[in-house]
């Protein structure tokens, strides 16, 4: 049965199914059935086969005759020690790893066992030979041990065993003629501080070792390895695209995947399969390797690789990984299926059968070591191989997404089969279903339409397929219009369109003045001048030119009006540039609200007092119908504002006066002389005051008025003095000449009489009505008072009276006299009569006595004391 069961993958990330199933794999034999085969190696030097099974059972396997050689008797005195690992050097000399640190080595019939006493202190994990012969000299065979404690290095030429200087877990995970991988030559890697450790596993590609990690512990990947393997981008020469690795290890968990230039950080992006399915071995074959590149980096043809994964539930295969591979870090991605027809026998190691190890290698088959003895399985790639699959024929040069190609009848198509073909596989050419006599090489040339594909031949699987199908059509040349005159004019900013009339599936190149233009469809939209012509193909490579056209466009002036002002008042002329000159070919006309006017045709400046919409057209005297318009200006005249000055006062103004000036207009705005712009203004000064409005528009009006201050009366008279005691009165005259003269508030003439000491107001005004006040003071101006301080009135003549000098000419003075106790003694009002010094006619007695003196004419009191003496 070849139906295959679809697993479902188990993935710690989203991931999707990208691919389906390329291969079969078909039972080719069964040998040793009933045993437990734990190991079994191809050797890739000769035919051989070397089988281990359980209790040190070793058997050789001749892969070409199936004959088995049994060999467990030549070791039955090692019953003591338990075999685990087996590996072949030639048919003649292999060897036998042991749980111990022991390895037994078998040459030409000799045995030899590996052990302390050469070196080898540690336990040994498993086996493998260096057939790449990356390690020591090209020349030298050298085995790979694996051990608890480092990986040691046998030559099994000098017998003589080297240990790496890394003392770390070793285990061979792969060794074949293509591919080694261990672990134990870099330490632990500890980059991230996770529960993850990170095992170093060393792939080996065209003699460059390359540093990856697979992953134990956490939560997921379980605390043992039994098997490691990884995919490159290539079959050879693939050192240079490490980063592209994938790295697949296997456990009691189940299968991981992860890009090797990642693998030093858990947290990067990993894939996880069969999960809680233990795996044992995982292993790859490739297929198809006649019909690919294997050293050209994303161009594989159609090889395959499968991957192959041995478990504890059976066999489990891969679709191709060969052809998908991404960017740094990403993953491949492919979808596993379970060869059914070995059920669930426990699969224990897997071995590929190589034919050939040259370029292009051959792997026809697959050995299982399995619980139920060995089996031999081969692939089958031809079910999957249909004309859509087999991409292997391509036109010369092109890729294989060319599926069809069209040449110029009397040219021809070159087509290439299998361009990879290193000449091991078989071609022959078919067109149409028929069979081309002696068309067997890898190209083909023909001149002929039709359907050509190529049955190729693999030597390798022993299998024919059909190639992809291209399609060649031999084209006849084309056939078009295009009409049109050796000379075209148009106007300037008109787009005019040329186009050639033909099958649609012809290509077009248009030309401008013998240049490509870059355009390449029927029509070609032309707004410039020059020659121009169309190219029209058929077919690739094949050109056919049409006329010249000569394309001529009128170019005109561009109207532009600009007027000398932004507005105008009522009563201006508006002068408008068109903002060209006469010129030869073309006329400029000017249009005032839809209508021509015709008195300013030619003309480029203008001038109006005519309110409207004005525009300039300029026409072609050459092509009618080639104008070129200015854009429309409206013109308008404003009306012009009104303005006066009303004056708050209409009386004389004098001096030191002001009066309120009054604009009322009709504008918006004012303007004063006196720079002020307020409505109302106040003014001191004589003198011509104006004031401008403005209208919005920017129009204006001006009024003016006149204003006069008269001069004030100047008042030059000065103060004066009177007595009072001289019983004379004074008269005050102001200057001749004033209409009015007011003294003390009253209305007056210019003369003013006053007969005591006191302040006079005198306001006059002139006929102006303009006024002047002046205070006048008149003082007091009696002579100085004698009053004697004492006075002897004894009758003899002398000093007889108490004689004061001052007041004879107050008769109002009051004077009195007063003794110590307050008594008054004296009084006279006017002092004609000097007092003698009596009282009531008695002679008073000598001593001191008081006086006061109260003058008439406003001066203060005097007083003081006077002694009478005797």
């Amino acid at each position: 049965m070849w139906f295959r069961n679809l697993m479902i993958l188990v993935l710690l990330i989203p991931s999707k199914v990208y691919s389906q199933q390329d291969v079969d794999f078909h039972l080719n034999g069964h040998f040793l059935a009933e045993k437990t085969i734990l190991k079994i190696k191809r050797n890739f030097n000769d035919p051989y086969v070397w089988v281990l099974a359980k209790d040190n059972a070793v058997y050789r396997l001749n892969s070409i005759t199936k004959v088995i050689e049994d060999y467990s008797a030549k070791f039955g005195g090692y019953g003591n020690l338990k075999f685990i690992d087996i590996a072949g050097q030639n048919g003649d000399a292999f060897f036998i790893a042991t749980n111990e640190n022991i390895v037994i080595q078998y040459k030409n019939g000799d045995i030899k066992l590996i052990d302390g006493s050469n070196g080898l202190a540690d336990k040994v994990n498993d086996i493998g030979f260096d057939y790449n012969k990356i390690f020591l000299a090209e020349t030298a065979n050298v085995l790979l041990i694996g051990t608890i404690n480092g990986l040691y290095r046998y030559n099994t030429d000098t017998e003589k065993l080297i240990l790496n200087s890394n003392k770390t877990n070793s285990q061979v995970f792969e060794a074949s003629y293509r591919k080694l991988m261990f672990s134990g030559t870099y330490y632990i890697h500890d980059v991230t501080p996770d529960t993850v450790q990170y095992v170093p596993a060393a792939p080996f590609g065209d003699r460059t070792l390359f540093q990856h990690f697979v992953w134990l512990g956490g939560k997921s990947f379980g605390n043992t390895i039994n098997t490691a393997y990884y995919t490159s981008p290539m079959i050879y020469d693939f050192h240079d695209y490490a980063s592209y690795m994938n790295l697949f290890w296997g456990n009691d968990r189940g299968m991981f995947q992860i890009n090797g230039n990642a693998s030093y950080n858990s947290a990067r992006q990993f894939k996880h399969y069969l999960n809680n399915i233990t795996v044992n071995k995982i292993s790859g074959i490739y297929g198809l390797t006649s019909f690919g590149n294997g050293h050209a980096f994303f161009n594989p043809g159609i090889i395959k690789e499968t991957l192959l994964i041995g478990t504890n539930s059976g066999l489990y295969f891969s679709s191709s990984v060969y052809d998908y591979y991404g960017n740094n870090d990403q993953l491949n991605n492919f979808t596993l299926f379970h060869y059914d027809e070995l059920g669930k026998v426990q699969v224990n190691d897997i071995s590929v059968n190589a034919f050939s190890t040259t370029e292009p290698i051959c792997e026809d088959g697959v050995w299982l070591a399995t619980n139920n003895g060995v089996y031999l399985i081969k692939p089958d790639y031809a079910k999957y191989l249909n004309p859509e699959h087999a991409q292997l024929t391509t036109f010369k040069d092109k890729g294989y997404d060319i599926k069809e190609e069209k040449v110029c009848e009397g040219e021809f198509a070159h087509l290439l089969a299998d361009p990879f073909s290193t000449g091991t596989s078989a071609i022959q050419w078919f067109k149409d279903g028929i069979e081309l006599a002696g068309e067997s090489n890898n190209d083909l040339t023909t001149d002929k339409s039709g359907d050509y594909y190529a049955i190729l031949y693999d030597p390798c699987q022993n299998i024919h397929f059909e190639s992809n199908h291209l399609k060649v059509k031999v084209i006849s040349p084309p056939v078009f219009s295009f009409d049109y005159p050796t000379q075209l004019t148009f106007c300037e900013g008109a787009v005019s369109t040329l186009k050639v009339t033909g099958d649609p599936a012809y290509q077009y190149r248009w030309y401008k003045d013998g240049m490509l233009t870059g355009d390449i469809n029927a029509e070609l939209q032309i707004t410039n001048p020059g020659k121009y012509k169309v190219e029209v193909s058929a077919c690739e490579n094949s050109w056919i030119p049409s006329r010249e056209v000569q394309m001529d466009f009128i170019s005109l002036p561009s109207p532009v009006i600009k007027a000398d002002k932004n507005a105008y008042c009522i009563g201006e002329q508006a002068v408008l540039d068109a903002g060209i000159l006469p010129g030869n070919g073309y006329r400029i006309n000017w249009i005032r609200d839809g209508l021509a006017v015709s008195q300013w045709a030619n003309q480029n400046k203008v001038s109006t007092n005519v309110p409207g919409n004005y525009s300039v057209f300029i026409s072609s005297d050459q092509l009618a119908g080639c104008n070129k318009a200015s854009a429309v200006i409206p013109i308008t005249f404003n009306p012009i504002p009104e303005v006066n000055i009303l004056q708050t006062v209409k009386t004389g103004l004098c001096e030191g006066q002001s009066v309120e000036l009054k604009a009322k207009y009709s504008g918006s705005t004012v303007k004063w002389s006196t720079g002020e712009t307020s409505d109302k203004i106040k003014v001191t000064a004589s003198g011509t005051y104006s004031v401008t409005t403005f209208s919005d528009a920017g129009c204006t009006a001006d009024a003016s008025t006149q204003v006069q201050f008269h001069p004030v009366p100047v008042l030059t008279m000065k103060d004066t003095s009177i007595c009072v005691s001289s019983m004379k009165h004074i008269t005050i005259t102001a200057p001749a000449g004033f209409v009015k003269y007011v003294w003390n508030g009253q209305n007056g003439t210019n003369s003013y009489q006053a007969d005591h000491p006191q302040q006079v107001t005198l306001t006059v005004t002139d006929e102006n009505g303009c006024e002047a006040t002046r205070d006048i003071t008149i003082s007091d101006e009696c002579p100085d008072a004698s009053i004697p301080n004492a006075f002897s009135p004894n009758g003899d003549g002398v000093n007889d009276t108490w004689v004061i000098k001052g007041f004879e000419n107050d008769p109002a003075v009051v004077v009195s006299v007063f003794n110590r106790y307050g008594t008054k003694l004296f009084e006279s009002k006017g002092y004609r009569n000097p007092w003698n010094g009596k009282f009531n006619g008695k002679i008073l007695p000598p001593g001191v006595y008081y006086y006061m003196i109260s003058p008439n004419n406003k001066r203060k009191t005097l007083s003081g004391n006077v002694t009478i003496m005797y």
